[in-house]
């Protein structure tokens, strides 16, 4: 038998070819889209990587706002942040001081004091962390409350703000994630370290656009630092970025402070208080005729709202009678002449020290540096005191209100004097000016505060009104000084009158 060779015609031996060719373009086009598609997954991970890495530090850092004032040695103390890690010792400590005062400051993310693992981004590098001078714990602004401002703004890529125009709106911190070195940047790695302890070294990390440079901090007192966020692009422009980051606003940081059961409450002693310190002012036996200091001036315009030794009192007869409640009492030590009044800061007498609160059951100091003496140096911007023309420091006649219309009214009843305590912004005021007192005090306080012609002259009573309890839309708290006249100031003596006490205005 002849044997054949198995043939296959020109026909099929296209088909085959054919078919081999689509399996091939098959296999490659599947391992292209498998392999971009990984890609695209690890890319995805990576960035949720850094998201999360970001998102943890946050939250520690808001804890830390929140506990701190309830730890040992933070009683008062609301709304501060801790320092950056920038000398290693230890590594993720956070500095005991940082930098000058009032100034941005800039360094690793504390992780060990706030307790939580190292925090680093996609490319390893741990966390950096910067904080508004304004808001860190040391050094010490002066004061910190719900009005203090944040010193750091978000640009585009021309420079121009969109996170911070309005200054209410600036951001009290950032969190960055400086991504992988780009083309120039060398970093130096310690092998025998957490995060390399590459410190100062941050334009090897955080970079800008060449309008905007995130590792470059102005360094001047109160001054602003604008900061670029990257984009899906920036990478690869000229002038490459890819600092990313998470915010926090000043916001952030107040309303869970505010929203405290014990926020109000914590006020209404403090104001308690500071009306009991001016009672006893009063009350010391070589100011025989019972005397109130003088306040401070509402305005203070050209001084440093945060120093406490620019709350001076002040005689000037047509605003001496409405201001700011007084640290520093010269004026009025000057004018009554006694010689038990030694110090020149009122809460430095004796008498401020351990005074029981009416119905509170909480003893308050105000001497020492305790809480309450802590919580009017973040907050003391917030309180305003008035007096009455009988009871201030240059008069000599008899201080009754009974009939004078010298003496201030509230709601209904006459008083020596009276403190209150502004709480929250209302109506969307920003307190840019802190000399306008209608964007602290409600029920038309402001209009009476200021009403200089009637204070001058005391024409009349200058009657205040007070709502209590507070609402959302009337928060002041206020307390008064009672009138308790002493009967015959030519010959005075402890006996002719009761001391000046203090009541919730009613």
């Amino acid at each position: 038998m002849q044997n054949r060779k198995s043939f296959k015609s020109p026909a099929k031996q296209k088909g085959l070819a054919l078919l081999v060719l689509v399996i091939i373009i098959i296999l490659v086009s599947s391992t292209y889209f498998i392999s971009g598609l990984s890609i695209n997954n690890v890319k995805t991970d990576q960035k949720m990587q850094t998201q999360m890495a970001l998102k943890k530090a946050k939250t520690a850092l808001m804890a830390h706002v929140l506990t701190h004032m309830d730890q040992g040695g933070g009683e008062g103390e609301m709304g501060y942040l801790p320092c950056p890690d920038r000398s290693g010792s230890p590594e993720g400590g956070s500095d005991g001081s940082c930098g000058n005062k009032k100034q941005n400051t800039i360094g690793y993310y504390p992780w060990a004091s706030l307790e939580t693992e190292i925090l680093s981004d996609n490319s390893g590098s741990c966390l950096r962390y910067v904080v508004s001078g304004s808001y860190k714990n040391s050094p010490y602004s002066g004061m910190i409350n719900e009005d203090s401002y944040g010193m750091l703004q978000v640009a585009d890529d021309t420079g121009t703000v969109i996170v911070g125009v309005n200054p209410e709106d600036k951001l009290v911190a950032l969190i960055v994630a400086p991504g992988d070195a780009l083309t120039g940047q060398s970093r130096t790695f310690d092998n025998a370290s957490f995060c390399g302890k590459d410190y100062l070294n941050y334009s090897e990390y955080l970079e800008g656009n060449g309008v905007i440079d995130n590792g470059a901090l102005a360094g001047v007192d109160d001054q602003d630092d604008k900061f670029i966020h990257a984009t899906a692009t920036s990478s690869t422009e000229a002038t490459p970025y890819n600092d990313v980051f998470v915010t926090i606003t000043r916001d952030e940081i107040w309303n869970p402070i505010l929203s405290r059961s014990d926020f109000t409450q914590k006020m209404e002693n403090l104001t308690q208080a500071l009306a009991m310190c001016l009672a006893e002012y009063a009350n010391f036996a070589d100011n025989t005729s019972r005397r109130l200091p003088w306040p401070v001036i509402t305005d203070l315009s050209g001084n440093d709202y945060r120093d406490n030794t620019k709350y001076q009192d002040d005689n000037n007869a047509s605003n001496g009678y409405s201001g700011r409640f007084p640290f520093d009492i010269t004026n009025s030590n000057d004018a009554i002449n006694a010689a038990a009044l030694t110090t020149d800061t009122l809460f430095d007498m004796a008498n401020c020290n351990s005074l029981a609160l009416a119905g509170a059951g909480v003893t308050a100091d105000l001497v020492n540096d305790t809480e309450y003496r802590k919580l009017w140096n973040n907050w003391k911007d917030h309180f305003f005191y008035i007096l009455s023309k009988g009871y201030e420091p240059a008069n000599t006649g008899e201080n009754n209100c009974a009939g004078s219309g010298a003496c201030i009214k509230v709601n209904t009843a006459e008083y020596a004097g009276a403190v209150i305590f502004s709480g929250s912004r209302l109506g969307g005021v920003s307190r840019s000016d802190k000399s306008v007192v209608s964007d602290y005090l409600e029920d038309d306080k402001g209009a009476v505060f200021n009403d200089e012609a009637n204070i001058a002259n005391q024409t009349g009573d200058r009657t205040y009104v007070y709502t209590d309890p507070q609402t959302d839309t009337k928060n002041d708290i206020m307390y008064c000084i009672q009138d308790k006249p002493v009967d015959d100031p030519s010959t005075p003596s402890i006996n002719e009158s009761e001391p000046l006490t203090v009541i919730e205005c009613i």
